[in-house]
């Protein structure tokens, strides 16, 4: 039997986007979450957050990996432009999880978040699994910019890769992996809620309860508060209660903190393009 995992969501126009260009699946009986974010206007963008979420869930229910159901919905939004449904030049962003047994995978393609949330060490640590595919991101991985300074940046919202893009035939598609131990979450969101609050602001917010319920609700409201302008998806998803404890006989640090993983590649791509200078 499959282990349960609870799970919260929860997606809003905003108080000043016209529409809702975000989509979100949860799909808890395939182990399947996704959080996507359309562009391209009223019409478009929600079209395209919508195949992806339908294109995602088709491809795994058919056993194709997570990664290659990204990648399939690339293509789904083209296709879907070039008959007919939504406009030329719509796109979106993607997040998704897929969870078997305790053991997780994601993937990601644009800015749209995972992190993981482990409210039992050192009063509450928030960890960013993914990696944006951004301008500004870009500028933090070679020095010229810092967090902080990204954060304000007038070019902040450039996405490097997406989903559509019509002059990409394969986008980047970006993947981790881990396994998600007792008392552990994984938070899945679309820029509107980090454009708003940076990971400071959302640890005090998952703090606050550990109803993951709650939590989603607060998180939103506050964007909501704070007249974020863009759309706002957020879903958590925690361990299962009969999860394995962290750190048990076996565990490398590895899988105990998968974006080590994302951290070190970073690190390794840099040396190596230092060294070819």
């Amino acid at each position: 039997m499959a282990s349960e995992h609870p799970y919260a969501s929860r997606s809003e126009t905003g108080p000043v986007a016209e529409h809702n260009e975000d989509r979100v699946l949860a799909r808890p009986e395939r182990g399947l979450w996704v959080v996507a974010d359309g562009m391209g206007g009223h019409e478009a963008g929600e079209i395209a957050s919508e195949v992806v979420i339908e294109a995602i869930e088709e491809a795994v229910a058919e056993g194709r990996s997570l990664a290659e159901a990204v990648q399939y919905s690339h293509h789904a939004i083209k296709y879907a432009a070039e008959n007919g449904r939504g406009a030329a030049g719509m796109g979106s962003t993607v997040v998704a999880l897929r969870l078997q047994g305790h053991d997780y995978e994601l993937a990601w393609v644009g800015d749209s978040r995972a992190y993981l949330w482990e409210p039992e060490v050192d009063g509450g640590r928030l960890t960013q699994l993914s990696h944006d595919h951004s301008f500004v991101q870009r500028l933090v991985d070679t020095g010229s910019l810092t967090d902080a300074e990204a954060r304000v940046h007038p070019h902040r919202n450039i996405i490097t890769q997406s989903l559509g893009a019509v002059d990409i035939d394969k986008v980047d598609v970006a993947t981790a992996r881990g396994r998600l131990y007792r008392g552990q979450h994984i938070l899945l969101c679309s820029d509107g809620l980090t454009d708003v609050l940076d990971d400071a602001e959302l640890r005090d917010f998952l703090r606050h309860s550990t109803d993951i319920q709650r939590q989603v609700d607060e998180l939103v409201a506050e964007v909501v508060r704070r007249e974020g302008r863009d759309n706002v998806s957020v879903q958590v998803v925690s361990a299962a209660p009969d999860a394995p404890p962290a750190g048990e006989a076996g565990d490398s640090p590895w899988q105990r903190h998968p974006a080590l993983l994302v951290a070190g590649g970073i690190l390794l791509l840099a040396a190596l393009g230092l060294a070819l200078l």
